[in-house]
């Protein structure tokens, strides 16, 4: 097992209050920084802590170079390809580690399929979110612990979850532009 995993770079926390309550989420404009109050935040932790927790990005990178037969591979570049995703909240860049396999620090296709779904990248923030709130399309469930069983349904979650979002969006959009005139 990676030292990362055996370390304290993986969060894991044992909250008093329900992980899946309703996150207070509000995102700045850059898709990289996250604002999350503090019981919001330790709500996402605790959710995440069902999957594999959290690993600092500083702590994770190290580990990942160097990981593919492909050649070199950087948490960097994996973000950049949206193979994976992380989030920046306060100083420190959390990166949820259910997209990797444990031991070989791979990444999950699973997870590639899904973040494929969604037509344009969402807010970091937003997809922190969105994997782990339970989700009407998948009855209640987290995305996050649907990627090994009902893989196609979660994959569809995305893109409807998306089309609500941009429909929701434009619908807004159009009635600011109607009030104006």
């Amino acid at each position: 097992m990676s030292s990362l995993l055996k370390s304290n770079a993986v969060r894991r926390i044992s909250p008093s209050h329900d992980a899946l309550s309703p996150y207070k989420l509000t995102a700045q404009k850059s898709t990289s920084r996250c604002d999350f109050d503090h019981q919001a935040f330790v709500r996402l932790l605790a959710a995440y802590n069902q999957c594999g927790g959290l690993a600092r990005g500083d702590d994770l990178a190290p580990l990942l170079q160097g990981q593919s037969s492909n050649g070199y591979v950087n948490l960097a570049s994996l973000m950049a390809q949206g193979k994976v995703f992380g989030f920046k909240h306060h100083a420190l860049f959390w990166v949820p580690m259910f997209q990797f396999v444990s031991r070989q620090l791979s990444v999950r296709p699973e997870v590639e399929k899904v973040l494929a779904a969604f037509p344009t990248r969402m807010a970091d923030c937003d997809l922190a979110q969105w994997w782990v709130a339970p989700n009407k399309h998948l009855q209640g469930q987290m995305p996050v612990l649907g990627i090994s069983t009902c893989l196609a349904q979660v994959v569809e979650a995305a893109r409807a979850d998306f089309l609500t979002r941009h429909s929701t969006a434009a619908t807004h959009a159009l009635e600011s532009t109607h009030e104006e005139y």
